[in-house]
This record gives structure tokens, C-alpha cells and sequence, in this order.
């Protein structure tokens, strides 16, 4: 995955703590799906590293409007 996408992950994840961060729009344009997947990707392996478990999965766009 692009080093980019790791950066972005990491502010999330920084975000996440309490910090604030920039926005992101830097790094990741609004409709960059595959990008948003990606850092929520990396956040996941990140997370599952330091023991927590997934218990679900995103259903994804279900709303008639979106």
C-alpha cells in the first residue's frame, strides 16, 4: 500500500487518542474510496496487532439516499 495511506492511518489513529490533527483532505481526496478502504485496512492490522479482535463488519452504503 502507498506510504501515503500509512500516514494517513497514522493520524487517524492519533486522532483516535485524543490528538488533533489536520485535515486529511491532504492526503486523501473526498472520493478516494479505495484510499479510505486502504487506511481503515491498515488500522485494522494495526489494532488486531495490539491484541484487540474484530467483531463485526461495515455493512457499507445502505442508506437509499447515499
Amino acid at each position: 500500500m502507498a506510504a501515503g495511506y500509512h500516514d494517513i492511518a497514522q493520524r487517524l489513529r492519533a486522532a483516535h487518542g485524543g490528538s488533533t490533527v489536520a485535515p486529511l483532505r491532504d492526503g486523501l481526496p473526498p472520493l478516494n474510496t479505495g484510499g479510505a478502504n486502504a487506511g481503515q485496512s491498515i488500522n485494522t492490522a494495526h489494532w488486531v496487532a495490539e491484541g484487540r479482535r474484530v467483531v463485526g463488519r461495515k455493512a457499507g452504503l445502505t442508506a437509499k439516499a447515499v
